[in-house]
């Protein structure tokens, strides 16, 4: 092993974005917890700050942005979940009650 190495060159792309649209039912207590999983149901880390997948829906609309694509699934704490997909550059709109 040489030390400095070569370069490695990692490609890394925005992914998507997510719109979380918390309705009156979700929103009834003031705030929400949630998480977001995985297709694999394993929570995603989309943020350095708290656990992975941690949630605070506290306002109608909640976006979290850079998110890989593919499937998840924001399952509530109160119960209830709701699936759907995130495409590289697009937003996904997720609706909740």
């Amino acid at each position: 092993m040489n030390v400095p190495s070569q370069t490695l060159v990692v490609g890394l792309t925005p992914g998507g974005n997510a719109e979380i649209h918390a309705g009156p039912k979700t929103l009834a207590a003031g705030s929400a917890l949630a998480t977001l999983l995985t297709s694999s149901g394993i929570a995603y880390p989309y943020t350095v700050f708290g656990p992975p997948g941690r949630i605070t829906l506290n306002f109608p609309v909640r976006l979290i942005q850079n998110i890989a694509p593919g499937s998840y699934t924001i399952a509530l704490d109160a119960g209830g979940s709701q699936s759907f997909t995130v495409q590289e550059g697009g937003t996904a709109v997720v609706t909740l009650p």
